[in-house]
C-alpha cells in the first residue's frame, strides 16, 4: 500500500485499508458539502437577480417617434453618453432597481480574483458562485468566466452602444461583444424577438450591445456627464 503512514501502528492490512477507505469518503463527502453551497448560494442569486431585472419598455407607439429613437442611438460614443443619452435610454428602459449584463471573460496572464472585482465592481464571491469556483486562488490562463455586472438605471446608458446589424446572427453579435443572447434579448425588448424554438429576429437595422467598462472609467464618464 503506498505511502502507508499506519504501518507500524496499526499491524492488520485489512484494518489499515479500511481506515483509509474511510477518510477518503470523509474527503469526497467534504467536497460534495461545498459543492452543494456554491450551487444553492449561486441558485439564491439567480432568483434575486430575476426580480431585480423587472424592467419594461415604455409604449412608443407612433413608429416616427420610433425611428427618432434608433436615430439617436446611433450617435451614442463607446464609453460616454452625455445626459440626454442617458435620459433617453431611461425613457425606453424603466428599471425598477437594476439591471444585469453578462460579460464572457477569458482570463489572461495577471489576472486574480482580487483585480477581476476591483476593475468590474463585482463581489468576488458572487464571481466564484457563477463560475462554480471552489478556490478564488484557483484560476487558469484561458479560464472563460461569466461576469454580471449588475447596473442601475442611472447608470445603463454607460454600458450601452448601437451597433448596426449588417445581417448578422444574434449569435454571432454575442460572440463578437463578448456577452450572452440573454443579455441581448433584455437590452433590445423592441428589436428581437424570441421565437421560443432557439431562434430569433431581429426587426431593426441597429441594436444595443454591451459596452463593459471598468469602474475607474464609469467614474470619468459619470464626472464628464455632470
Amino acid at each position: 500500500m503506498k505511502n502507508d503512514y499506519l504501518k507500524g501502528i496499526i499491524d492488520d492490512e485489512e484494518e489499515r485499508k479500511a481506515i483509509y477507505e474511510k477518510a477518503k469518503e470523509r474527503e469526497e463527502e467534504s467536497e460534495r458539502h461545498i459543492q452543494e453551497a456554491l450551487l444553492e448560494g449561486k441558485i439564491k442569486r439567480i432568483e434575486s437577480n430575476k426580480k431585480a431585472k423587472g424592467y419594461i419598455a415604455v409604449g412608443l407607439a407612433a413608429a416616427v417617434v420610433g425611428s427618432a429613437v434608433f436615430g439617436i442611438l446611433n450617435l451614442a460614443s463607446k464609453k460616454y453618453k452625455d445626459k440626454s443619452q442617458r435620459d433617453l435610454n431611461n425613457m425606453i428602459y424603466e428599471v425598477d432597481d437594476n439591471i444585469t449584463l453578462t460579460e464572457k471573460y477569458t482570463i489572461v496572464y495577471g489576472d486574480t480574483l482580487t483585480s477581476i472585482s476591483r476593475r468590474t465592481g463585482i463581489p468576488i464571491k458572487d464571481i466564484q458562485m457563477d463560475n462554480d469556483i471552489s478556490n478564488p486562488n484557483m484560476i487558469n490562463i484561458g479560464q472563460r468566466l461569466e461576469l454580471n455586472h449588475i447596473v442601475s438605471k442611472e447608470d445603463i446608458g454607460y454600458y450601452i452602444e448601437s451597433v448596426p446589424v449588417e445581417g448578422r446572427y444574434i449569435s454571432q453579435i454575442a460572440g463578437e461583444y463578448n456577452t450572452t443572447i440573454k443579455t441581448l434579448c433584455d437590452i433590445n425588448r423592441d428589436s428581437i424577438i424570441d421565437n421560443k424554438n432557439g431562434t430569433y429576429t431581429i426587426i431593426s437595422d441597429t441594436i444595443s450591445v454591451p459596452n463593459f467598462i471598468s469602474q475607474n472609467e464609469l467614474k470619468e464618464a459619470q464626472a464628464k456627464g455632470k
